[in-house]
């Protein structure tokens, strides 16, 4: 009975299990910063460690560049080697790989980059390199254009979020696949509403933790205890307003301290919030082997959805609000989480209504998946714990 949906929902969770692993918040993200001037163009460029060492590895030839760079490491402590079967970055191949897939024009007109430095910095523990680059311009530019193709063939999922400052105002984009170019233009204001909702959107769908605990919350929703019995709920009425009450109450409780802690009121310390993303897993997984709160599901989601918005504040907290219009930037970034999240529970809820009553949902998929997601969750709070 139901036997495909049976197969998609399955596949669906062991999916969400298999991709919940150790790299739960570490999304291949770098950063660039770009500061136009009168006379010059300076550009800030940040990159994970990790990231170079996949590309600069042994196997892969450095890529071409006529920019000049030293063969200095980047700090006078030296890199940690992440993946210690590569060698550790250093500018001499770091540059000429950065500098040949980064590139900028004004007005139409080419930027040469060269280096002017470099450093090293941790990002939520991950290390990142810093490049300074810097570029002469003719004149105050009136449109600088970004053109930005670090990792992608590597790493698809790969994206850069790019600020430009000028004229005392910020504008933001994020790059990535499948739009590597962003042209600013500096006599107008950007849109920060709909680059922050992408980057929310983005988030969601990479944050394997939010995702697995939504995930684990939904899983009985769609059932209904009879004194120790499960059955399926009885009609998708009755599920849809279990759904209801754990996304409500999960976005009520996330969008309340993401708010708090963006404005800095409330800023808890990051290896305490990651510890407590990972445990609301595990919480989460026990109460529907040994559930306590009475279908009450959606306590546990406005309890630990204030911990994960303290997490989500973390991605901020790394992008950086514009000052100019914190609130827009804030509001879409909230909007694109939600988007993330309802497009996820309108995939989920359809195929687990239509196996609610089966054995292999209420085996396989609540119990086994539970199982699966507390260990995943408790190997989480030992990484995070000692890590």
């Amino acid at each position: 009975m139901a036997k495909p949906a049976v197969i998609a929902l399955l596949v669906a969770l062991a999916s969400a299990f298999c991709c919940a692993e150790a790299r739960a918040h570490q999304v291949s993200e770098s950063y660039v910063m770009v500061a136009a001037g009168a006379a010059e163009v300076r550009v800030q460029c940040e990159v994970a460690v990790r990231d170079l060492q996949y590309v600069l590895g042994p196997a892969r030839p450095a890529p071409l560049s006529s920019s000049p760079v030293s063969s200095s490491p980047l700090s006078s402590s030296g890199l940690p080697a992440i993946l210690p079967d590569r060698p550790i970055p250093t500018e001499a191949t770091i540059g000429p790989y950065v500098l040949g897939r980064l590139r900028l024009s004004a007005d139409g007109q080419s930027l040469p980059l060269r280096l002017d430095g470099s450093s090293t910095e941790e990002r939520r523990g991950i290390p990142y390199a810093i490049l300074s680059l810097v570029a002469a311009a003719a004149r105050p530019p009136r449109e600088v254009t970004v053109d930005y193709g670090l990792f992608f063939e590597d790493d698809p999922k790969h994206h850069a979020i790019v600020y430009l400052q000028a004229g005392g105002r910020e504008q933001t984009a994020v790059l990535g696949v499948d739009g590597r170019t962003h042209r600013f233009v500096l006599t107008e204001s950007g849109s920060p509403l709909a680059t922050f909702a992408v980057e929310g959107v983005h988030h969601i769908w990479a944050g394997h933790d939010h995702l697995l605990f939504l995930l684990v919350l939904l899983l009985p929703a769609v059932l209904k205890r009879d004194g120790g019995h499960l059955e399926g709920a009885p009609n998708l009425r009755a599920a849809l307003v279990g759904v209801a009450k754990v996304v409500t109450a999960f976005t009520a409780a996330h969008s309340i301290t993401l708010s708090l802690a963006a404005l800095r009121v409330v800023r808890p310390p990051t290896t305490i919030v990651e510890v407590s993303i990972a445990v609301s897993v595990l919480f989460a997984a026990i109460h529907n082997l040994r559930p306590w709160l009475g279908g009450r599901e959606w306590v546990l989601a406005f309890g630990f959805g204030l911990i994960h918005g303290f997490g989500f504040a973390g991605v901020l907290a790394e992008i950086g609000l514009p000052a100019g219009s914190l609130l827009a930037a804030l509001a879409g970034f909230n909007l694109g989480v939600e988007a993330g999240q309802l497009a996820i529970v309108a995939v989920f809820v359809p195929l687990a209504f239509a196996v609610r009553g089966t054995w292999a949902y209420r085996t396989l998929g609540l119990r086994f998946g539970s199982v699966a997601a507390a260990g995943v969750a408790a190997f989480w709070i030992v990484q995070r714990a000692t890590g």
